[in-house]
């Protein structure tokens, strides 16, 4: 889910996400409640990031993999991964 603040909806991201098959949702403008959910998330990735790549003792350029890592985990322990 993306905020719909602008950061996500530029014509370059759009078509980035296409190419690749991301399906995109995003939250109704100028709701705190569903932009929070948005912003949560990203403040838990990056958690999760940093606390695996300090914890590996990998050097800071493989925070874009400890990125993804952190998505993959919080994506395979989310309930609807599991149907």
């Amino acid at each position: 889910m993306s905020g719909n603040g602008g950061e996500y909806t530029s014509a370059e991201f759009k078509k980035f996400c296409k190419i690749e098959g991301i399906s995109r949702h995003y939250t109704t403008p100028a709701r705190a409640d569903q932009n929070e959910v948005a912003d949560q998330m990203n403040m838990t990735l990056c958690e999760k990031a940093k606390s695996m790549r300090l914890n590996s003792g990998l050097p800071k350029e493989f925070w874009a993999e400890a990125i993804n890592m952190a998505c993959y985990v919080v994506n395979l322990a989310s309930p609807t991964a599991m149907t």
